[in-house]
């Protein structure tokens, strides 16, 4: 169910997907190194023909979506990262260098292939695609922040009764009863309420308007 709810249900993946290029910093097994795989066993025996990867499955059982990120990268990822932490601790007992799956980018895969030298991940974070994205998230919390530091102490609902929907009063004039729900914050007086002033109290009136004759509100 859990691999059901983070591939199907949770729009992460399809953000990040979205989001991605082929300069952008993911979690990437290192197949050039890796393949093809091997048990320790085979290896000793056969020196030279076998990559790193010992075939445990360990990346895939640590996975919450159960994928095996050496097939490449898929939608299923959610950058959890818990088969680095598993691959670095297998490398490390059976003595081979870690770092088989690893936060890199596409680009770099390739350039670490063909015999050159990984790039330092600060020059693959600032980059003007990342400023941007940083520079919109920042904006829309700055945002957050003000409608939370505007917003009103008070709010006032009226709504109107279900039942009678109205009453006769005298002169013949017609009155329907609501109720009246207030929310606020405590003053700074320690009252229970703001004291009131203008612009303190907003008031969002459902439907509360009494009726007069003819159908004209009555306003009482």
């Amino acid at each position: 169910m859990r691999e059901q709810v983070c591939i199907y249900m949770c729009p992460w993946p399809r953000i990040q997907t979205a989001m991605l290029d082929e300069k952008s910093l993911i979690v990437t097994y290192k197949d050039w190194r890796g393949e093809p795989r091997g048990s320790v066993k085979k290896a000793e025996k056969n020196p030279g023909e076998f990559g790193d990867c010992i075939d445990c499955m360990q990346c895939v059982a640590v996975r919450p979506t159960g994928i095996d990120i050496r097939e490449g990268p898929q939608i299923g990822c959610i950058t959890c990262a818990l088969c680095i932490d598993a691959c670095d601790r297998v490398m490390k007992d059976v003595g081979r260098p870690r770092g088989l799956i690893d936060y890199a980018t596409l680009e770099d895969c390739r350039h670490e292939a063909a015999g050159g030298e990984p790039r330092p991940v600060w020059k693959t974070i600032m980059r003007p695609r990342t400023l941007i994205y940083s520079s919109i998230w920042a904006a829309i919390g700055l945002g957050l922040l003000f409608a939370l530091g505007v917003r009103s102490h008070t709010d006032l609902t009226v709504s109107p009764d279900r039942n009678p929907p109205f009453r006769r009063a005298a002169r013949r004039k017609a009155r329907r009863g609501g109720k009246v729900a207030r929310r606020g914050a405590q003053g700074a007086d320690g009252r229970r309420w703001p004291q009131r002033r203008p612009g303190a109290c907003r008031c969002r009136c459902l439907d509360g308007a009494g009726y007069g004759e003819r159908g004209r509100a009555s306003g009482s």
